[in-house]
């Protein structure tokens, strides 16, 4: 059986060539299907021809998509490794040998270059197979083997996630030793690109699957493969979000100004968001705006510098809270009820609104953080006047309370867990020096 729609195809799209051509092929494989299956009963030719139009074209996004990825590994060895290899070869300058040359460094930067290039080799040899499949594609086309030959080779990717951390430390010696007048592009991009890659092939499979026809082989092995992606994905959660943290942290101490929080190898940044501070002599304002980030091992918090000429208001680090034997627990009711209190004017102009009395309070979300304070800045000086400590002081550490609201109960909780897990982390003995 042969399905003819030439006669309903728009004269525009014959007037051009390239269109033209596409619209013959599609009406080809409609063709082809309608004759494989015409004897099926049941069998719907339009649906089928259509899912194996949708199943080249989600192959076609998979091509292309392979194509960026390793476009970016092309523009890394050309724009970053080579010149990088090229300035350290060649840099006379006593201070680097000494620090890059001389040390791990310079090892750990080669082997970044050699697990980028690796994966890069993998990647080139998946888009190699996938497009030569897609060049020969029809409606009974396998596809499944190239993605299977392709899990068995993403071995490549744990040896990344392992030397992750010591990769975004030794960046952080190499910008600081190499010349400013040596024009390469930030590695911070290309240490990001890799962490998320595998999250995408789950989906893709998923898609082939459900334009393939279920008596095609490919329908059950694309599932099976598109199960072992979802669960590697899985396993690898852990070790990309920790990837993910450590870049955030690197983010954090170029972006905001006069940042005491240096790049480590343990160090991750957990949460940041904007807070209210509450002002424990006013429950009721809600004017102290500060952005408050949470590393593993360290709370700061920051203030938007005020406007500038040219638009933009950089963060600037204010302080820090120290969370070694903190506690953080909820909003106590009865502050909780003063902080919904509404401030009555002084000059009322006009009748009572007959429903003011019953408006309901607005709904208090938040915590409370009881630090331990050592810091004599932050008593009253007046117990300095004759040098002696004040009284709080020398029987040990004040316990100080700091008040914070946030925007719903969502971020409620995921602070306070948060906070609970660092404090408990920082506050272990072991921890201690």
């Amino acid at each position: 059986m042969n399905v003819h729609f030439i006669s309903c195809v728009d004269t525009t799209l014959i007037d051009n060539q390239k269109y033209y051509n596409q619209v013959v092929e599609d009406l080809l494989v409609i063709d082809n299907v309608c004759d494989m299956f015409e004897e099926e009963e049941g069998y719907e030719p339009i649906l089928s021809a259509r899912h194996v139009a949708y199943k080249r074209q989600t192959v076609n996004q998979i091509i292309q998509s392979e194509t960026s990825y390793l476009n970016e590994f092309y523009d890394f060895q050309e724009t970053y490794a080579t010149r990088m290899q090229v300035w350290l070869d060649a840099t006379e300058d006593k201070d680097v040998t000494l620090k890059l040359k001389s040390t791990p460094a310079k090892k750990t930067l080669n082997a970044l270059f050699q697990s980028l290039h690796e994966l890069s080799v993998i990647h080139t040899k998946f888009l190699k197979e996938i497009t030569d499949r897609f060049q020969m594609w029809g409606p009974t086309q396998l596809i499944s083997d190239i993605f299977n030959d392709f899990y068995k080779c993403l071995d490549t990717y744990e040896i990344f996630f392992e030397q992750h951390a010591e990769f975004v430390v030794t960046k952080i010696n190499v910008n600081k030793q190499r010349q400013s007048s040596l024009k390469i592009a930030d590695i911070e991009h290309y240490l990001q690109i890799p962490v998320n890659r595998i999250s995408h092939y789950s989906k893709f499979l998923q898609q082939l699957k459900n334009y393939s026809e279920h008596s095609n082989p490919d329908y059950v092995f694309l599932g099976q493969m598109a199960e072992k992606f979802k669960a590697l994905d899985n396993e690898w959660s852990e070790r990309k979000k920790s990837c993910q943290a450590h870049l955030m942290v690197l983010e954090a101490s170029r972006t905001i100004q006069n940042c005491p929080v240096n790049v480590t190898l343990d160090r991750r940044l957990i949460l940041h968001a904007e807070l209210i501070k509450v002002d424990l002599d006013d429950l009721t304002s809600v004017s102290d705006v500060r952005t408050y980030y949470l590393f593993s091992d360290y709370l700061i918090y920051c203030r938007k510098q005020k406007d500038r000429k040219d638009g933009l208001r950089k963060l600037v680090y204010k302080g820090n809270l120290n969370l070694r034997g903190a506690e953080v627990r909820g909003i106590r009711p009865l502050i909780a009820s003063k902080m919904c209190e509404v401030k009555k004017p002084l000059f009322r102009i006009g009748k009572k609104s007959a429903d003011t009395a019953s408006t309901l309070k607005p709904e208090v979300f938040g915590f409370e953080l009881i630090i331990a304070d050592t810091n004599i800045d932050t008593v009253a000086p007046m117990y300095f006047s004759n040098g002696s400590l004040p009284p709080q002081m020398a029987l040990g550490p004040v316990r100080q309370r700091h008040i914070f609201r946030t925007r719903s109960i969502e971020e409620q909780t995921l602070w306070r867990t948060s906070l609970e897990k660092v404090i408990n982390t920082i506050s272990q003995p072991s921890q201690e020096s």
